[in-house]
């Protein structure tokens, strides 16, 4: 289930800041800008609020004022294993 975040709390981490105004494809950025109907979340890593997906609509959210973006984690490497009966 998607939660929301402060846009001004994931420009605040460099590595995201870099990544969103190196959006090459100024288009995909321009289609989310437009868009009338909610831009599907973005991906942060499992821990910690590094962008892993969603540049270009961080960055249409930003051009169109959001205050928030939702987002979704990745899995954390063996999340949801469940561990193998000791008996």
């Amino acid at each position: 289930m998607p939660e929301t975040i402060a846009i001004a709390e994931l420009l605040r981490v460099p590595r995201n800041h870099k990544m969103i105004l190196a959006c090459a494809d100024t288009r995909l950025v321009e289609y989310y800008r437009r868009k009338t109907t909610p831009a599907p979340p973005i991906v942060l890593k499992a821990t910690g609020l590094d962008i892993v997906d969603g540049c270009h609509r961080t960055w249409a959210a930003v051009l169109r004022g959001e205050k928030t973006i939702s987002f979704v984690r990745l899995s954390a490497p063996g999340a949801g294993k469940e561990k193998a009966d000791a008996s």
